[in-house]
């Protein structure tokens, strides 16, 4: 199942696995290698893959169908439209929910990478 989850993930974030792989610092080969189910990432990287698209550890595992368990969220806010709005001036008036989702994705993105050390 995990598979299956990390390939729809990542697929519908709109990352190729390149592009992810080097978001959470691992090889391209090796995501490869997990979306075809011949490996898996160990706990540490699992909990990575997780955090990077805001979905929790049991849902990647197929242990749960729900993406965000609300007992496992965390005590700092999200950002929401507002913030967003705010943060980019007011330019941003009419955003889709497939364009937020993209923002966020690529603000997760960015915050990996700080964490990992991999700024640029």
């Amino acid at each position: 199942m995990f598979h299956i989850r990390l390939k729809g993930l990542r697929e519908a974030a709109g990352y190729s696995q390149y592009a992810f792989a080097d978001a959470i610092g691992v090889a391209q080969s090796t995501v490869g290698n997990w979306e075809s189910g011949k490996r898996e990432p160990n706990f540490e990287t699992t909990q990575k893959i997780a955090d990077f698209f805001g979905v929790s550890v049991d849902y990647l595992l197929g242990r749960i169908e729900i993406k965000n368990d609300p007992a496992e969220a965390g005590p700092k806010k999200q950002p929401d439209m507002e913030d967003l709005r705010f943060a980019l001036s007011g330019e941003v008036k009419d955003l889709t929910d497939e364009e937020f989702a993209e923002i966020m994705n690529y603000l997760r993105f960015v915050e990996l990478k700080r964490k990992s050390g991999k700024q640029r």
